[in-house]
């Protein structure tokens, strides 16, 4: 056998071998997938979370696309690992809850609509088509709206009561003017100090 024939038998044998890694690979991550899906399906079942999705759609981000998923409670942000990374888990999961949410901006950049929601501490940026963005902004400021409606409202001070002691003072003062009789003065005084 010549070293061309034994180059052509190793490259076969190599490719051979490439295969069956890039199936077992697509299998692995395949089986992944479903035991990232049930792992989902738990949390959509978790008593006390929100489980009905208002949105769902993919924000371009820089790097990795990221999939978004708004709640009544919360905005879910998760990016998939990347091709080179070795871990097969998310790399990022974020997660707002609405209450934490202020404000949300629109704005067109290009061939997407870059949507900032501001939450309290924190500054989260989106970029979705522009159909998608138009929903999702209007989506979150239904629920911020909504959440401010609910709020109860603050509790009104109630009026400053004058200090009873400048009260007796003032009363004094119209005594010694003459303006009221003792009498007058002491039935005013009880009535003061009965509030106490």
């Amino acid at each position: 056998m010549g070293i061309m024939d034994k180059a052509k038998a190793a490259a076969s044998k190599a490719k051979d071998v490439a295969e069956l890694a890039a199936e077992k690979a697509k299998e692995r991550a395949d089986q992944k997938g479903a035991e990232a899906a049930a792992s989902a399906a738990a949390a959509v079942t978790t008593p006390g979370v929100s489980t009905a999705a208002i949105f769902n759609g993919k924000s371009h981000d820089e790097g990795r696309n990221a999939e978004v998923t708004l709640f009544s409670d919360r905005i879910e942000r998760v990016k998939e690992r990347s091709r080179l990374s070795m871990s097969s888990a998310h790399q990022d999961v974020e997660i707002t809850p609405i209450k934490a949410v202020s404000s949300v901006q629109a704005k067109k950049d290009g061939f997407r609509t870059k949507v900032t929601v501001y939450a309290s501490g924190n500054t989260i940026v989106f970029r979705f088509d522009h159909a998608e963005a138009q929903r999702f902004s209007e989506a979150v400021m239904r629920l911020i709206l909504n959440k401010d409606a609910s709020a109860p409202a603050p509790a009104q001070a109630a009026p400053a009561q004058p200090d009873v002691y400048d009260q007796l003072k003032k009363l004094g003062e119209l005594r010694d003017a003459g303006i009221l009789s003792p009498e007058e003065f002491e039935a005013k005084k009880a009535d003061l100090l009965g509030r106490l």
